[in-house]
Formats: structure tokens, C-alpha cells, sequence
């Protein structure tokens, strides 16, 4: 169980890199024709500030639990994520009407799952 949770975990933090360095870097146009039409009509302010919260919250999902340096705070990273993954859910899939509600919900259950194995590991540990 530990092992498959350190590799989702890893994972999970590897995804967010990738995106948090691709909207700090690149501009909304070019991440756009890239696939993320999450950010269309986004400020390109906020698209760097999400991108840097991304980078910063990977980091914050690895190191502080393979340090043991406040290892909770990997546990608070991770309901921060889900709390921001929810609220772009919502806005996407106000803004997009044409995509179904089950595609639009979908991708974020997984990273939530995860949040909730934190949670237990947090209040039973």
C-alpha cells in the first residue's frame, strides 16, 4: 500500500509540475492550441499565479512527507488541490455547455480519491 501511494502520489505531483510550468511559462494562446482550454479567457496574471501555485504545490505534496518535516502539511496540499480542482470544475463546466457533466467531473475524482486516502492517513495515524 505504501509503495502504490508513494508512485499516485508521485505522479499526482509530476502532473501538477508539468502544468504549473507550462502556465507559468507559456502564454494563453499557446497553451490553449496545447489542449489546456481551461485558461481561455483567463487574465494572463492568473494564469502565471495558477501556474505557480501549481509548482509550489507539487513540492508540497512530496517533500515535506519524504523529509518527515510536518509531514501533515503534504495532507493540507493535497485538500487544497482538491478544493481548487472543484472550483475549476464548476467554472468549466459553466463556461463549456456542450461538454457533458460526466467528462467534465471525471478527471478530478481521481485526484480526490487520493485527497480522501490523505484524510484517512491523517485521522488514523
Amino acid at each position: 500500500m505504501n509503495i502504490t501511494f508513494w508512485i499516485i502520489q508521485s505522479l499526482v505531483a509530476l502532473i501538477f509540475l508539468y502544468s504549473g510550468i507550462n502556465k507559468s511559462i507559456y502564454s494563453a494562446q499557446r497553451l490553449v492550441a496545447a489542449g489546456q482550454t481551461g485558461v481561455a479567457g483567463l487574465p494572463s496574471a492568473e494564469i502565471k499565479f495558477i501556474g505557480i501555485i501549481e509548482v509550489l504545490g507539487s513540492f508540497g505534496l512530496i517533500i515535506p512527507q519524504l523529509l518527515h518535516i510536518l509531514p501533515r502539511i503534504t495532507s493540507i496540499t493535497a485538500i487544497g488541490f482538491a478544493v481548487t480542482m472543484t472550483g475549476r470544475r464548476l467554472k468549466m463546466s459553466s463556461r463549456t455547455a456542450s461538454c457533458s457533466p460526466f467528462v467534465s467531473w471525471l478527471p478530478g475524482t481521481g485526484f480526490n480519491g487520493l485527497v480522501g486516502i490523505y484524510l484517512r492517513q491523517l485521522c488514523f495515524t
